[in-house]
């Protein structure tokens, strides 16, 4: 059957490749060193994701926050398992996944920010780092976790914004030798940062109609009053559509921007053969059940967009906690991200 998808893929990978290649034989003599160039092009890259979420802050915030994570959630949790798992030789350790995966599974039946602590202080147990080390870093974990325990509700709320921005920090890492990618986004994500609360953007967004609910769309009143830490509304407003912004370009990192800074070549990759590589580090059934996974929260969003919503949350409420157990367990172990080639 995996056969038979894969086969499937590339056959209408096929004509998208034709066109991507006529398309870029056209560019090529105007954009000869941008094509050849990977710096530069994850630089145009990452400024192009950033001013792309911001321009749909302004207008469709409300589709950006319901439709984002419907659309581009599962692919970018495909992402995460393989950059941060397969890519740093993590996959093959059993013992480690013996402790962190109880853990992990626990937040898809009661989300909650404390069994994710756990499933980081599970990885630093693991670390092949000395013992007081992993010691301290428990015990850290254990202070977060009184933490969370002090301000429930408010501590899940914060993490949740400071994933957002964490994807970024991975792609700083991947990408460190080469500062000058990452300075256009970085730059513009601040410049972003700042229209947003300062509301330059409101009478743009007023306009465009941006702040009226639709059938694809979850009203913004319960927007603010599940992201917003203030209770004054315009300043909910505010949150919120910084959340959006940054969530957009968290999606584009992982799809965008990590994939391009870690491909062996430096060259571009077609379709086919990007859909073939991911095949081939995953194995044969992650993408399957990837596109179930994917289908199933649209049929369920076809009923109930706020249900279908809700789903891909406690699906998605492992990846965090995932995300910084293995950046605790790589910086315990005084490795750096693998970065291919």
């Amino acid at each position: 059957m995996a056969a038979a998808v894969d086969a499937l893929v590339l056959r209408l990978l096929a004509p998208c490749d034709v066109v991507r290649g006529r398309v870029l034989r056209t560019l090529f003599p105007l954009a000869r060193e941008l094509l050849r160039d990977r710096s530069r092009r994850s630089a145009l890259y990452g400024a192009l994701a950033v001013v792309a979420a911001l321009a749909l802050c302004g207008t469709a915030p409300l589709l950006l926050l319901t439709l984002g994570p419907l659309v581009l959630g599962v692919p970018h949790l495909v992402a995460d398992l393989r950059y941060l798992v397969v890519r740093q030789g993590l996959a093959a350790r059993s013992g480690l996944w013996l402790c962190v995966l109880p853990w992990l599974a626990f937040t898809l039946v009661k989300p909650d920010l404390r069994s994710g602590l756990a499933a980081v202080a599970a990885a630093c147990l693991c670390a092949r780092a000395a013992w007081p080390v992993r010691l301290l870093a428990i015990a850290c974990c254990a202070s977060l976790v009184l933490l969370v325990q002090r301000f429930s509700g408010r501590a899940e709320l914060w993490f949740a914004y400071a994933h957002n921005l964490v994807a970024l920090a991975i792609w700083a890492l991947w990408s460190r030798k080469r500062a000058r990618e990452l300075m256009p986004a970085l730059t513009l994500l601040v410049l972003g940062s700042v229209l947003l609360y300062s509301g330059a953007l409101e009478p743009w967004l007023v306009r465009a109609g941006g702040l009226q609910p639709g059938r694809w769309a979850i009203d913004m009143n319960q927007w603010v009053a599940r992201l917003s830490p203030v209770r004054d509304p315009i300043w909910g407003l505010r949150w919120v559509l910084f959340f959006a912004f940054t969530q957009s370009v968290h999606y584009g990192v992982w799809l965008r921007l990590l994939p391009e800074a870690d491909r062996p070549r430096p060259a571009l990759r077609s379709f086919a053969a990007s859909y073939r590589a991911l095949g081939r580090e995953l194995g044969p059934w992650v993408l399957p059940c990837a596109a179930v996974l994917l289908v199933a929260l649209w049929v369920r969003a076809s009923h109930s967009v706020q249900l279908g919503y809700e789903g891909y949350v406690r699906l998605a409420t492992f990846h965090g906690p995932l995300e910084l157990a293995v950046l605790a367990l790589l910086a315990l172990e005084r490795r750096s991200i693998v970065r291919a080639g």
